[in-house]
């Protein structure tokens, strides 16, 4: 069997429903929700993971009550300094980002946080000191707000190449590392090279099925 890693971002309240049914989708094929440490750990059934990245408002505001209600607990990928400024340039316009009481709130109700950098840089094109400057500092800050070690990573815009995977061999001390590679994850996937498909809550099922390749006769 294998685990399914999806990547959501913003989730207005105006696509909830949606979001809430694509997760209802997963649970029909059978899938079974695992946080992100559970999943990795037991590869005996088809898991899925639910993932956000950056950290705006609704975050806690719209997606967590969907996945609390739905006893799922979700990984958050975040940049520390989005939560310090408060907001996030995106799309040509600022948008609200959560707050480190909020994001207490989710950690009290059994959710995960992982790093996506301090200020999203592309990992690729950045020097390696910047690089590991900016995982420090976002572990750092996260462990000073809210108490807990960072281990795991996700990919700015899923950018990694051979170069970005040995900065974490290197570094030796974060778990895994998510890129936005489709694909299902295995007990012989890298984990510093994890697959994590990209989802927008707008998406249709048959969207969803098409671009994950979600063939229910491949579950049977």
């Amino acid at each position: 069997m294998a685990l399914r890693i999806l990547c959501y971002h913003q989730i207005e309240p105006a696509v909830a429903s949606g979001f809430s049914a694509q997760l209802d989708y997963f649970k029909r094929l059978g899938y079974q929700f695992v946080s992100l440490t559970e999943g990795l750990a037991n590869f005996d059934q088809k898991c899925v993971t639910v993932s956000f990245d950056d950290g705006d408002a609704t975050l806690c505001e719209v997606a967590q009550p969907v996945i609390d209600s739905l006893g799922i607990k979700g990984m958050v990928y975040l940049n520390t300094d989005y939560v310090l400024q408060g907001s996030i340039y995106k799309a040509k316009r600022f948008i609200k980002a959560t707050t480190w009481d909020k994001l207490g709130h989710w950690l009290e109700a059994g959710h995960e946080i992982g790093s996506h950098t301090h200020s999203h840089i592309d990992m690729v094109t950045s020097p390696p000191e910047l690089a590991l400057e900016e995982l420090e500092l976002s572990r750092t800050i996260v462990k000073q707000e809210l108490g807990v070690e960072l281990k795991h990573f996700a990919y700015p815009w899923g950018l990694h190449d051979v170069n970005t995977r040995q900065l974490f061999v290197d570094n030796g001390t974060w778990a895994t590392a998510a890129t936005t590679d489709r694909g299902f994850n295995t007990e012989d996937t890298d984990h510093l090279c994890l697959k994590r498909d990209l989802v927008y809550p707008d998406f249709s099922l048959d969207e969803m099925r098409l671009k994950m390749s979600l063939d229910e006769i491949d579950f049977v």
